[in-house]
């Protein structure tokens, strides 16, 4: 069907394997900072032990819901219309514009799929998965649950590090050395690393995606307006161009 493929029982894009990627990306720094930073004496003796152990778990909370979400919206059906009538193959894609879209029915096609969506948003390559109209909810609600697990964790992990790692007056003694090269700091260093790119790039969709949203619009409808709007606007001036040329 398609340009997809087939794993275990689910059928999936061809470049499902980043969706895979970017699940490791959120499971592996999340759990260097659960393993490291909320239960550090330096933090619990700041913030108190409650509130250590609610932060640590409102932080797993956040991390298993990503990759929950995730998943939805890789191994989700993002929204297919006809799929037996409209699949293509890659040599016979002679589609124009206007075949592209259709506003009566609000369906879009995916030049990586090669198939029609409903409500089509994007091929998502970071994430390969077609995002449509039955996933674009988990979308956005990936993007936002990673955007909020990275800001919260942040703050501590700065923390963390600003109570642990603190520059000797005299002479540094053997422990100190250590505790510079410590696996604890280096997980410390990884997961603020992870939380500043994650959390920022997911940020910047989860606002983008919220703000679309309120206006009920998406990404596709948005590029087509905007095509358009071009295609006009160079049509109204090509005779006046042409006009004033041949004057």
């Amino acid at each position: 069907m398609g340009n997809r493929t087939t794993l275990l029982g689910l059928n999936v894009a061809v470049d499902w394997w980043m969706g895979l990627f970017i699940g490791g990306v959120v499971v592996v720094p999340s759990t260097c900072f659960l393993t490291t930073v909320p239960h550090h004496p330096a933090l619990v003796g700041i913030y108190g032990a409650s509130f250590a152990y609610l932060y640590a778990g409102l932080e797993m909370c956040l991390a298993v819901a990503s990759v929950v979400l995730l998943c939805a919206t890789v191994f989700c059906d993002p929204g297919f219309v006809f799929p037996e009538r409209w699949a293509l193959r890659r040599h016979d894609m002679l589609l124009t514009m206007e075949q592209e879209f259709d506003p009566a029915m609000d369906v879009h096609f995916c030049p990586v799929c090669l198939l029609f969506l409903s409500r089509y948003d994007h091929h998502c390559p970071i994430l390969g998965a077609c995002i449509g109209k039955r996933n674009l909810w988990s979308f956005v609600l990936f993007c936002t649950s990673v955007s909020v697990m990275c800001i919260l964790s942040v703050p501590a992990t700065i923390t963390f590090l600003v109570q642990t790692v603190q520059l000797p007056s005299s002479v540094p003694s053997v422990e100190h050395v250590l505790l510079l090269v410590s696996f604890d700091l280096l997980k410390a260093l990884f997961a603020l690393g992870g939380a500043f790119y994650g959390g920022g790039y997911c940020t910047v969709l989860a606002i983008t995606y919220w703000v679309h949203i309120f206006n009920n619009q998406h990404s596709y409808a948005r590029r087509r307006a905007a095509y358009v709007a071009e295609s006009q606007a160079a049509d109204d001036l090509l005779p006046r161009s042409n006009k004033r040329w041949l004057s």
